[in-house]
């Protein structure tokens, strides 16, 4: 739902980050970032829950595609 979909489609890329899943976390936070919400790649890049995939090339194409 438009509520509470986005936070769900982050819990599960937090899930797949400690599984080190990091292409399929990817893809959930390329979802995530899709819908309007107060969360924007400055604050990934700042959080440090992100760090194990802050150096996944996934990562960083993610955060440049969503700055814009």
């Amino acid at each position: 739902d438009a509520l509470h979909g986005p936070g769900q489609l982050e819990g599960l890329a937090w899930i797949l980050i400690e599984l080190g899943e990091f292409d399929a976390a990817v893809e959930y936070l390329d979802r995530f970032l899709s819908y309007p919400t107060w969360f924007t790649p400055e604050w990934m890049e700042l959080d440090p829950f992100y760090d194990p995939i802050r150096e996944h090339p996934g990562f960083q194409q993610l955060l440049e595609k969503h700055r814009r």
